[in-house]
């Protein structure tokens, strides 16, 4: 809370400077235009020092993170194999079984229903016997020779009857050792199968141990390897932090920029809109410099159409307070009027309203509003192409959609440094989430200080503060049209080395 009244009373005496039109000498001194560039230069080499190693030790996370990741899945893959393979292999071990089990039953079963079977037969056999006997005997005299023969042959013919089912018996014991033999035959052979399959199984948790240790190696290696190629690649990014290869890196952005330009459309439309207004003793139609000697916002939207490659430039203003809601309540207007524009000239051309492409200019908070108009008209399937921001603090206003998008910054921007607090009660800031950036993370950045040569100061001194208050050289300095086309012609201030 303390840190936050800090900032409020700084920001409060530096608008104050800026409301009584103060002029502070060190901040347009030509004598100082060359040590402020090496201050800048300076500054950019460790700003450009510490993103290169946030990105490294971002990436190095978000690898460790992904083969973390990878590890697991690959453990979780092995595992599942494994467990497939062995429910497989239980699954026949357990057939084994039953089928061992079906085959003694099996065995039992017929052993018993043969000896059931022929003892069946026997019983018929000796009641036949027996039915015959009495039939035989009911007509002899007991005392009779013959009843006597009959008798004894009953006799014989019963014994005879049971010594054969005795032996058939006997037959069947010698059977069942043959059985029992089979049987034992049968439990060596599932046991055979039954050790088999707990050796595959022994087998199988073996080699899915080799198959993912050799695989976890692989994944360490293949993370030790792009661990390694970040950590050279960190270590060659060091000597871009020297004024040649920083300006190297501003001319490759040039040229991306300049590509960009010739890809746009020359039927777009381009709208610009102001920034945040703290003094407001002009009003919107002046905010910018169309030439050195005309404040005329109109005039200088039409310009930067021109240096767009597009014919129709047109400037959308707003009351310029210091808050999200007005920012928000801008954007939304913006918005519908853009909306209506395009309509009329879809009717009058007779073409889609959504095929027209749009280019969307803000300086400062400006460049926020923008943003936001662009998310909502990519939202419902409008056009745009192109995104270009002036000096705007980098906050929660973020681009949803993929749209070719510079931004021209400076360190030496004490508006982007404060542009992180708004005004949501008198002068405070009811929801300061801390200081913004000066770059966007997918956007272009191209830093002023390689363009801010003797003429845009003398413009600065001799015509800006004249009509504005003086409030910042490096911010302010882009509300001049020479400005923008220096930067797009890549128009450096310093070519060789200092």
């Amino acid at each position: 809370m303390l840190k936050n009244y800090i900032l409020l009373i700084f920001i409060l005496s530096f608008l104050s400077q800026i409301a009584c039109g103060q002029n502070n000498s060190n901040d347009v001194n030509i004598d100082k235009v060359k040590e402020l560039f090496l201050q800048e230069l300076e500054f950019e080499a460790t700003e450009q020092e510490k993103e290169n190693y946030t990105n490294y030790i971002n990436q190095s996370i978000s690898v460790n993170q992904e083969y973390e990741e990878k590890k697991d899945s690959l453990k979780d893959e092995i595992k599942q194999g494994k467990k497939k393979e062995k429910i497989e292999k239980k699954k026949q071990k357990k057939k084994l079984r039953i089928d061992y089990k079906a085959e003694i039953k099996k065995m039992k079963k017929e052993t018993k229903e043969i000896k059931r079977s022929l003892k069946e037969e026997y019983n018929k056999k000796i009641n036949l016997l027996e039915e015959k006997y009495s039939k035989e005997k009911k007509d002899m005299d007991k005392d009779s020779t013959e009843f006597l023969q009959l008798k004894e042959n009953f006799k014989k013919d019963k014994f005879d009857l049971i010594t054969e089912f005795k032996e058939k018996l006997e037959v069947l014991g010698e059977e069942k050792d043959n059985l029992k033999l089979e049987k034992q035959q049968m439990y060596d052979e599932y046991s055979k199968n039954k050790k088999n399959v707990t050796e595959n199984l022994k087998k199988i948790n073996k080699e899915y141990l080799i198959q993912k240790q050799k695989r976890e190696d692989e994944l360490i290696n293949e993370e030790n390897s792009l661990e390694l190629a970040l950590r050279e690649k960190f270590k060659q990014d060091r000597k871009y932090y020297t004024e040649e290869e920083i300006r190297k890196d501003l001319l490759v952005r040039i040229t991306k920029l300049k590509e960009m330009i010739n890809n746009l459309s020359p039927n777009a439309i381009t709208y610009v809109t102001n920034g945040t207004r703290i003094a407001k003793n002009q009003p919107e139609s002046k905010y910018f410099f169309a030439d050195k000697n005309t404040p005329n916002s109109y005039g200088y939207a039409q310009e930067v159409a021109e240096l767009l490659n597009s014919k129709v430039g047109i400037f959308l203003d707003w009351i310029g307070e210091n808050n999200d809601k007005s920012r928000v309540d801008a954007a939304s207007n913006f918005y519908q009027k853009i909306k209506k524009e395009l309509e009329i000239i879809s009717m009058s051309q007779n073409i889609s309203e959504k095929s027209i492409p749009i280019n969307l200019v803000g300086h400062s908070h400006g460049g926020n509003i923008m943003i936001i108009v662009a998310n909502k008209l990519k939202e419902e399937g409008f056009n745009v192409q192109f995104l270009f921001t002036f000096g705007t603090p980098v906050r929660e206003y973020q681009l949803k959609y993929e749209i070719p998008h510079v931004q021209l910054y400076s360190y030496k921007d004490q508006y982007q440094k404060i542009g992180g607090w708004d005004f949501d009660f008198l002068c405070f800031d009811l929801k300061y989430e801390g200081r913004p950036d000066h770059k966007f993370k997918n956007a272009i950045n191209i830093n002023l200080i390689f363009f801010l040569d003797d003429e845009l100061l003398d413009f600065y001194k001799n015509q800006y503060i004249k009509v504005h208050s003086n409030a910042n050289y490096y911010h302010q300095i882009t509300r001049y049209i020479g400005t923008i086309k220096k930067v797009i012609d890549g128009d450096l201030v310093y070519k060789g080395s200092l």
